[in-house]
């Protein structure tokens, strides 16, 4: 079974060298590497040349694509998920790294569990401390997918997971060009309702190093909270459509309010949202999202807010 991975560059002269060596060693030989090059503006790409030279054994099983001018990471995902032929893929961010048998463990499990995505414990590094080491939430899909739509539950990361292919092309799921804020939740739970199997691995897998600190309103852009919308009304628009049974209505719509209250506290308007997010609250929704319009009520939005997702989350529990 061979295996995609699928890794953007840019900007990391500094740290691409640990994810290549770690990607270059491990112990599952069925490889195929898809870099992107997005036009990077430093030496990560001679870095990345020079790392390879040291194992010219995996030298046949590299692709170093290159965009013909700056994209931005949706892009770069997309095009090497476009140009990988791997029956899995595995998504790394090039400031990561993996456990040198990340590869070998995950297609076990696969093998093992016939499912169509392996997920991981993931470690957090900030700086060069380990900051918290990220398990496994053994749960169905359905529960997995409803604490994803609520955010901020568990991790939605795409990186660090063995998906299989189809899941992409068979349901039109890819990563966006634009989408660069939230990239990775405008396309995990797309996945994850197409999946039939689940599987699990309880050691680290994946090293997630963490560079930068603050809250979202803290860091971000006009251009930065379009794209967050983006990612939203993606997993939105594709739950109205293939959502027949409405199993994560609830769900959706309860991370939506966060995804409303987090962009308004950025200094974007109601009416700003609604140019790129096409979701409109109902029902209990509705009359909670009311108490966004008014700066004296949104304590109170919090404290409602808060109070039904806690109560939701223990439901979700107790029924899983």
């Amino acid at each position: 079974m061979k295996v995609s991975l699928l890794v953007p560059v840019y900007g990391v002269e500094k740290y691409i060298e640990q994810c290549a060596v770690s990607l270059f060693e491990q112990t599952y030989e069925d490889i195929e590497y898809i870099f992107v090059d997005d036009c990077t503006p430093d030496n990560s790409i001679l870095k990345l040349q020079s790392v390879l030279d040291r194992y010219p054994n995996r030298a046949p099983q590299v692709k170093i694509i290159r965009h013909d001018h700056n994209r931005g990471l949706g892009a770069a995902r997309k095009t090497a998920l476009a140009s990988c032929t791997g029956d899995f893929v595995l998504n790394v961010d090039s400031d990561d790294f993996l456990s040198i048998n990340a590869v070998e463990l995950l297609v076990a499990q696969q093998v093992l569990q016939e499912a169509d995505i392996v997920t991981g414990c993931i470690r957090i590094y900030r700086g060069e401390e380990l900051s918290e080491t990220l398990q496994v939430p053994h749960e169905d899909k359905k529960v997995i997918l409803k604490l994803l739509l609520i955010h901020n539950t568990i991790p939605h990361n795409l990186c660090g997971r063995l998906i299989r292919k189809t899941l992409f092309t068979d349901n039109g799921i890819s990563p966006e060009e634009g989408v660069n804020q939230a990239e990775d939740y405008a396309v995990t739970p797309r996945l994850f309702f197409c999946a039939k199997k689940l599987a699990f691995v309880d050691t680290p897998i994946y090293h997630y190093q963490v560079f930068i600190t603050g809250s979202f309103s803290d860091q971000i852009s006009p251009r930065h909270v379009e794209s967050f919308l983006r990612a939203n009304d993606l997993v939105f628009s594709f739950l109205k459509q293939h959502d027949v049974q409405q199993d994560y209505q609830f769900a959706l719509s309860l991370g939506m309010l966060e995804t409303y209250y987090l962009v308004l506290k950025s200094g974007f308007s109601s009416q700003d949202i609604l140019q790129t997010c096409h979701y409109k609250p109902h029902g209990l929704f509705k009359m909670i999202h009311l108490l966004l319009a008014h700066k004296s009520t949104i304590k109170l939005f919090r404290f409602v807010y808060l109070t039904i997702k806690w109560s939701y989350k223990k439901h979700l529990h107790f029924a899983g």
